[in-house]
C-alpha cells in the first residue's frame, strides 16, 4: 500500500476519457465515439502511425507548417477540442463541461473513500493551462473548480500555477513544444519541487532529500 498518492490533474482530464485505453504494446488508443473508428484512425494508433506522428513532431519545419494550418483552420472553424478548452477558460457552463465536472467530482470522492479505507494520504496537484500563463482568464473554471471539489472531498490540493508562472518564459520553457497541454522535463521538475515542499512540510520526506 502506498503512503501517499499524488494525483496530477491537467485541464483536459475534465474531458470524457472512457474511450481511452492502452494497447497491449503500450500505445495510447481511443475506442468508440467520434474518434474511435475508421481505418485511418486505426493506422495512426498503430506503432507505424505513432512513428510517423512523432517524426512530424520532431521536425520543426513540418511542425510549424502543421501548426500554421491548424491555427488557420481553427480561426475559421474551431475544432471540438478548442471549443471545449475555450468553454473552460471562459467559465462557461455547457452540458459537456457540466458532465466533465460531475465525473471529476465522482472520481475525487471515490479516491477519498479509498484513501480512508486503505490508509494512504492524497495530494491533488493541478498543472496550469499554458494559455492561462500567457494571459489572465478571470472567469476560468480551471483549476479553481478542481480545488473546490478536492476540498469538498476532504483532499488537500496544490495549485502549481504560481510555481510555473515564476519561471515561465513562453510555452517551450515549461511545456512540450508540440503539445498544447502537457509539461516538458523542466515543467515536471518544477512540479516535483513544489510537491516535495508539501511532502517535506507534512513530514513524509526527511529533510535534506
Amino acid at each position: 500500500r502506498p503512503d501517499w498518492v499524488i494525483l496530477a490533474v491537467c485541464w483536459n482530464d475534465i474531458n470524457e476519457k472512457s474511450g481511452v485505453r492502452v494497447t497491449p504494446d503500450g500505445w495510447l488508443a481511443t475506442g468508440g465515439g467520434r474518434e474511435g473508428g475508421g481505418p485511418m484512425v486505426s493506422w495512426l494508433q498503430s506503432p507505424e502511425g505513432y512513428t510517423l506522428r512523432n517524426a512530424v513532431k520532431r521536425s520543426r519545419l513540418l511542425y510549424a507548417v502543421s501548426q500554421g494550418y491548424r491555427g488557420l483552420r481553427e480561426s475559421r472553424s474551431p475544432d471540438d477540442h478548442s471549443r471545449f478548452r475555450d468553454d473552460i477558460l471562459e467559465g462557461r457552463s455547457t452540458p459537456r463541461v457540466d458532465r466533465g465536472w460531475a465525473r471529476m467530482e465522482g472520481s475525487l470522492m471515490e479516491l477519498a473513500r479509498l484513501a480512508r479505507e486503505e490508509g494512504f494520504r492524497v495530494l491533488v496537484a493541478t498543472f496550469p493551462m499554458p494559455l492561462a500563463l500567457d494571459r489572465d482568464y478571470p472567469r476560468s473554471s480551471y483549476p479553481a473548480r478542481v480545488l473546490q471539489l478536492s476540498a469538498a472531498a476532504g483532499l488537500p490540493s496544490l495549485d502549481l500555477t504560481p510555481d510555473f508562472r515564476s519561471v515561465y518564459r513562453g510555452h517551450d520553457s515549461l511545456f512540450i513544444p508540440y503539445d498544447g497541454d502537457h509539461p516538458n522535463a523542466r515543467g515536471h521538475d518544477k512540479a516535483a519541487e513544489a510537491i516535495a515542499r508539501v511532502l517535506l512540510a507534512s513530514g513524509a520526506l526527511p529533510a535534506g532529500r
